[in-house]
């Protein structure tokens, strides 16, 4: 067993529900408790269809990214950034589900294993009234600028992914046949139960 010291952060945004429809990628390296990369890309997807609720989620339309690169052209790219790591994404299962509908549409690789710090946050504060990205972001007081901006939502999630880490005593370890396996210790640091708190706190309120 090998513990985890590279993660890479990932979202997706997509012109409508078909997950084949990425639109917008964010990308983050993170090493040893330290984001030490960053990439982003728009993505024309193989339809023009655009989805009203999509849209206006992220605000880009198919005139807006038609000339870019499609997805297998950046996904080599992305995939040479994620190497053996894990990618961790909030909601991972979405990030998933793309990654697996483009690689049965353009033949992209999809053996991945993945971290959710959705479900790391539902387990941390059961209570809280959502789980969202944004609202995560401002009990922990991490910057989030433009929600739904696939980088810095990525960014983001870095860093709400490396205070739950610490906050909950995660340890990740790599089997040598490439399997994740994922260790949750009881906290025994006072600083971290008072932040911890503070953030349930705020989550229970729904004051965000």
């Amino acid at each position: 067993m090998k513990q985890v010291q590279r993660y890479v952060a990932l979202d997706f945004e997509t012109m409508n529900h078909w997950r084949a429809s990425v639109c917008a990628v964010g990308c983050v390296v993170i090493e040893k408790g330290v984001i030490t990369e960053e990439f982003y890309s728009q993505i024309c997807p193989p339809t023009p269809y655009e989805n009203p609720y999509c849209v206006e989620t992220h605000g880009l339309t198919y005139n807006d990214v038609k000339d870019s690169p499609k997805f297998s052209e950046i996904w080599p790219v992305i995939d040479k950034m994620i190497g053996s790591s894990p990618i961790v994404a909030h909601n991972s299962p979405f990030e998933k589900s793309c990654i697996d509908t483009c690689g049965e549409e353009f033949g992209t690789k999809t053996d991945y294993e993945y971290i959710d710090t959705l479900k790391m946050s539902r387990m941390q504060f059961p209570n809280a009234r959502n789980h969202r990205l944004n609202t995560l972001c401002e009990a922990m007081e991490i910057k989030l600028e433009h929600y739904h901006n696939a980088l810095d939502d990525a960014r983001a999630d870095a860093e709400c992914f490396l205070k739950l880490k610490n906050l909950g005593n995660y340890c990740f370890e790599m089997s040598e046949d490439g399997t994740l396996l994922t260790t949750f210790f009881l906290s025994q640091n006072v600083e971290n139960d008072k932040e911890k708190k503070k953030i349930e706190e705020k989550l229970e309120r729904n004051l965000l």
